[in-house]
């Protein structure tokens, strides 16, 4: 599986570059909504003409990893994450932006039968690269300089630059310019 992923982003970025020339700078256009989606989730972005992006998604790798717990009612994820991107050419595009997860579930994994009820916030400080074709299509890579997770009873666990870098991820999509 691992390859396969690997193997379908490179095959997507030979596509990119053998396909056409890339079009005027999409921040330049106008309004533009996307979607796209990362090895740990999917999101569904808008972005302003001036370069303020927004979005929500679907974090589905924490929703999996939740899910592996035994003795669970229910659980689901959710994620927001607000940025700006800078225009550095017509396709080429730098991104700064912060992430918020969510992470909850509720049922009875301990040996005690007590239900509980778990939530989990994470907060990931990202900066990347994105590249845009003219019909649309996108990819890039956010790399996670800074991240921390608050869990039970606010208890903090900070991953440091480096051990950040697990949360990184590379995306494809399509956008849409409205």
């Amino acid at each position: 599986m691992r390859r396969n992923v690997g193997r379908f982003f490179r095959i997507a970025v030979v596509v990119l570059f053998v396909a056409g020339a890339p079009g005027p700078a999409r921040a330049a256009e106008g309004h533009a909504l996307g979607l796209q989606a990362g090895w740990w989730n999917v999101e569904l972005e808008y972005r302003a003409p001036f370069g303020l992006f927004v979005d929500v998604g679907f974090p589905w790798f924490a929703y999996y990893l939740d899910s592996t717990i035994g003795g669970l009612d229910w659980n689901f994820a959710i994620e927001a994450k607000a940025g700006y991107q800078l225009a550095l050419s017509d396709s080429w595009s730098l991104r700064f932006g912060v992430r918020d997860g969510q992470s909850v579930w509720h049922g009875c994994p301990c040996a005690d039968d007590t239900d509980v009820t778990n939530v989990k916030t994470w907060v990931l400080f990202e900066a990347g690269a994105r590249f845009e074709t003219e019909p649309g299509f996108v990819v890039g890579a956010d790399l996670v300089l800074y991240a921390f997770q608050v869990g039970e009873h606010g208890h903090v666990t900070h991953f440091w630059p480096g051990l950040s870098l697990a949360f990184s991820q590379f995306f494809v999509g399509w956008q849409w310019v409205l």
